[in-house]
């Protein structure tokens, strides 16, 4: 139900942490640059499969130091930039918050708006290793862009890249940031789906299939990070 943490050579001293009601059960999380907190989102309704809805994720931030939570905002997909602030996808866009407009009550700003279609919790956004690229995947509706990030007195901005028309799930990028590896589903002529593991090459812009994962269940599938 909740988030573990533990030592990486111990895991006997694993303990876990129960997200702050309405929240119910943990999901995708990410640890800041110094190690002092955790990002991870949970749901606030009984997991469904077609229980989509972001209106029921919740971003919560943890002290990994004192075990303090906060919910943040409504949201699903959270990552740290630069190790003082947030990204996070709403239904509508994605959106930055600094812990100074966290602990201030400001409102985050949205970096991006979705004009054509709403994200859901299947969406998914990763963060290359140099914070100059952004991926965002909508897979409910086969989109999957990567965008340039650029950052200014604080102020970030996107800059459309590359796009494709698949769904694209859990992506995430190479330890050198020159590829990205993720779940991709698609229907034969018969109309059954394939999943397989793909790759993306960053610099020749080659898609290949590494594996195939057609005989997993979906609540099975994830990535978390690609490590070397």
């Amino acid at each position: 139900y909740g988030c573990f943490i533990s030592p990486v050579n111990d895991e006997s001293e694993a303990y876990q942490i129960i997200p702050p009601a309405p929240a119910l059960f943990a999901g995708a999380s990410d640890w800041s640059g110094n190690n002092k907190y955790i990002i991870y989102e949970a749901v606030t309704a009984l997991p469904s499969e077609d229980d989509v809805a972001i209106e029921n994720s919740r971003i919560i931030l943890l002290s990994a130091e004192t075990d303090e939570q906060v919910i943040v905002d409504e949201g699903t997909s959270p990552v740290f930039f630069d190790g003082t602030s947030i990204l996070y996808l709403k239904s509508d866009g994605v959106y930055h918050m600094t812990y100074e407009m966290l602990t201030s009550g400001t409102d985050p700003d949205r970096i991006l708006a979705f004009e054509e279609y709403e994200a859901t919790r299947r969406s998914r956004i990763a963060l290359s290793p140099s914070g100059n690229e952004l991926v965002v995947s909508n897979p409910d509706s086969s989109k999957f862009m990567i965008y340039g990030v650029f950052a200014e007195n604080g102020t970030l901005s996107l800059s459309v890249g590359n796009g494709f028309t698949q769904a694209a799930y859990w992506p995430v990028f190479s330890p050198d940031g020159t590829s990205l590896a993720f779940i991709n589903a698609s229907d034969d002529d018969s109309g059954v789906t394939e999943k397989v593991l793909a790759a993306l090459d960053l610099v020749t812009g080659e898609q290949y299939v590494v594996t195939d994962l057609s005989m997993y269940a979906d609540n099975h599938l994830s990535l978390g990070a690609w490590t070397q």
